[in-house]
């Protein structure tokens, strides 16, 4: 392996090349042999041991590995996290009794190791004229220590820092070789490691999103990240089953639970079909968001189209239940400006829409709507009445609203002539 020794100090390049001019160690003897194969073995058991780790076991192995072939004291191994900025992950003592107060590490020998990706070895820091300058090499009284890089392709990823604080001329030429080695080793099962651990968190977020948000919104949020609480024009639409009470009663709970999940599935396959969000279900009832978390210019015509659907739907479900009785739904619609964005306990939070908007939707499903209608509030109508056949129902008052208010029945599609596009 190449080298150059200088002060006590040996810098090796991980890839083999020399650092500097520096007397370059030929000849293979008997006792090279064996530390050549020592190594080989090492790291053949560390592959083995790496490839059935479990992600958050890989770090420890590797200082463990590292332990049993190097005669450090102390040992840890550093990551850059996503600030840019090198953090502890694991740390290891040969004596538990040295565990306790802060790690400490120079910055100059970090520094130098990470931007020029090279391995060093130092058998007193202290009297090393290459660390002469270094106020952490001084006041941290280091001794012996070897620090290499984690590095994969092109980036270096963290680093593994070994040492000997007490004692001086600890570690050998064959000890970094080992360690350089390792450090490869480490870097490509962590990388792999911090790969497979974020596709296995994303998909925990995809799988928590869907059962929400259509799968188009689910892309953009993932890729996007989650907006702050923001004010949106949307149309918010509440449906519940009429008499649910008076059914579950007569059915067991897990009959109840039943029913309830493949009706709540079917309805949810339509709000998604037309890019709307399922806000929550609350008991029987479903309340869907269309026009956020991201803003839709026709929203109101999405959410009406959606209600005519879900409608439709369960007419044929209800024909596929005979000789069941059949399930019937009210449907309450308004528009208008409502908060959305995260809310919640600084432990919990989910994306939901706040507002008058949403009280009024919930107020003419529930006040208004009778079994089998869809209604829907002036805003609504307004944004909507070119798409669809309205009828006036007057001016109704609503609990908690001063003012009355105007709503309408939906009571179908406009028909589109034949060279017309209906999505328009």
């Amino acid at each position: 392996m190449p080298q150059q020794e200088l002060d006590d100090q040996i810098i090796l390049d991980p890839q083999g090349g020399v650092i500097d001019d520096g007397t370059v160690v030929r000849g293979i003897d008997e006792a090279a042999t064996r530390q050549t194969n020592h190594i080989l073995r090492s790291l053949s058991d560390l592959a083995r041991t790496l490839l059935s780790a479990k992600s958050q076991d890989m770090q420890p192995l590797v200082l463990a590995a590292l332990f049993e072939h190097i005669p450090a004291e102390r040992g840890f191994i550093m990551l850059f996290d996503e600030g840019g900025r090198l953090c502890p992950r694991v740390i290891k003592y040969r004596d538990a009794a040295d565990s306790e107060g802060p790690i400490t590490v120079s910055k100059t020998i970090v520094d130098r190791v990470v931007k020029e990706r090279v391995a060093i070895l130092t058998s007193d820091a202290r009297i090393d004229t290459r660390f002469a300058d270094s106020e952490s090499v001084q006041s941290f009284r280091i001794r012996s220590a070897m620090c290499a890089p984690l590095w994969r392709d092109e980036t270096v990823i963290g680093i593994v820092h070994v040492d000997s604080p007490a004692h001086a001329g600890v570690f050998t030429v064959a000890d970094l070789d080992l360690l350089t080695a390792m450090a490869n080793y480490a870097a490509v099962a962590i990388e792999q490691a911090t790969l497979a651990e974020k596709i296995h968190q994303e998909r925990l977020a995809r799988e928590r999103l869907e059962k929400y948000f259509s799968p188009h919104i689910v892309t953009r949020i993932l890729s996007e990240g989650e907006r702050d609480v923001q004010e949106l024009d949307a149309t918010v639409l509440f449906a519940d089953i009429v008499g649910f009470s008076r059914l579950a009663e007569r059915m067991t709970p897990r009959d109840v639970a039943q029913l309830l999940n493949e009706y709540f599935s079917r309805m949810a396959d339509v709000i998604f079909e037309y890019e709307g969000t399922v806000d929550k279900f609350i008991g029987d009832a479903i309340m869907a968001v269309f026009g956020a978390p991201y803003p839709q210019p026709d929203h109101a015509i999405r959410a009406v189209r959606v209600a005519l659907e879900m409608r439709r739907r369960l007419d044929a479900w209800n024909a596929e239940r005979v000789p069941q009785p059949p399930i019937e739904i009210r449907v309450g619609i308004n528009s208008g400006n409502v908060v959305v964005g995260p809310i919640g306990s600084t432990r919990r939070k989910e994306i939901t829409v706040l507002g008058d908007t949403v009280n009024i939707a919930s107020r003419i499903e529930s006040s208004i709507a009778t079994p089998g209608l869809i209604v829907v509030g002036a805003r609504t109508a307004e944004l909507a009445r070119e798409r669809f056949v309205l009828v006036d129902r007057g001016t109704v008052a609503l609990r908690g609203k001063d003012d009355a208010m105007n709503v309408y029945e939906v009571r179908g599609e406009v028909p589109v002539p034949p060279d017309v596009d209906a999505s328009e």
